[in-house]
């Protein structure tokens, strides 16, 4: 069993239903990171490393960008191509997709305001005008964007437009802890489609629109703590722990569990 493998520790709830990958940064030296399930792995590119210094499972943490200057360009480009994806953004199944997020992620500063130079924590598959899907944390000030969680299912044919779209300022704490993020996605409700948790909690609820997933694979490949499109739009401090699950919309009880027992996968470690 991989829990025993790597050391994990799986409380009533049953997290390894429907995960579709995950990684913990456990290997704390070298250039790519391992996925739970051994499905996909991740190169880290542009200069991102692992750290353990702060890690919330004893091992080590991804760090990204100490000083976060625009153009370091560091992420983790995860293998597989981009088909291995689409399913996110509905591809498979236009009517009927869902899928689950969840990370931690522990910021170096919260004053970076510059229009491009913000506090990032990018995943995804999708850019500008694209299609796939793109989750994120910014903190843009100068522009009105103040600590915000943000998520995006973008769609380029047969209609150019976002599937659905949920921005929320004000999000996560101002301070440079550990902080949980969870993010759910359901396609086939007619309202209340995806939802923003930090914390535990949720935040806010966006719904979905009309206009159609698209059924062509991503325009770029899944990314873990950058964005593909702009070289400028990296993580600034460490992550831990991030999984996704496909066919899958975990409870608001389970997403407390993930951040309240403070374990994701690792019940023993955390606060």
């Amino acid at each position: 069993m991989i829990g025993v493998a790597r050391g994990h520790e799986f409380g009533d709830n049953d997290f390894l239903t429907d995960l579709y990958e995950g990684w913990d940064f456990n290997e704390g030296s070298g250039s790519t990171t391992q996925g739970v399930l051994g499905n996909y792995s991740g190169s880290f590119l542009n200069g991102a490393t692992f750290n353990d210094t702060y890690a919330l499972d004893g091992y080590s943490s991804y760090f990204s960008s100490t000083s976060g200057p625009p153009g370091s360009d560091d992420r983790i480009k995860i293998e597989g191509g981009k088909s291995a994806w689409k399913w996110m953004h509905g591809a498979e199944n236009t009517s009927s997709f869902a899928w689950s997020i969840n990370f931690w992620f522990k910021p170096i500063n919260l004053n970076k305001t510059g229009t491009s130079n913000g506090l990032y924590y990018w995943g995804g598959t999708s850019g500008t005008g694209g299609r796939g899907v793109l989750y994120w944390l910014e903190n843009r000030q100068s522009i009105g964007r103040t600590r915000r969680l943000a998520c995006v299912i973008a769609s380029h044919n047969p209609t150019p437009g976002n599937v659905v779209v949920l921005y929320t300022n004000n999000t996560y704490p101002n301070d440079t802890d550990w902080h949980n993020v969870g993010i759910t996605y359901d396609q086939s409700l007619s309202t209340g489609n995806c939802k923003g948790y930090i914390d535990g909690e949720l935040v806010d609820t966006a719904n979905k629109s009309a206009i159609t997933p698209d059924v062509n694979d991503p325009i770029y490949d899944m990314h873990i703590g950058g964005y593909e499109q702009y070289d400028d739009y990296c993580s600034y401090g460490w992550q831990d722990l991030h999984y996704i699950w496909k066919d899958r919309v975990l409870t608001p009880e389970e997403i407390r569990v993930l951040y309240n027992n403070g374990y994701g996968f690792r019940f023993k470690y955390f606060k």
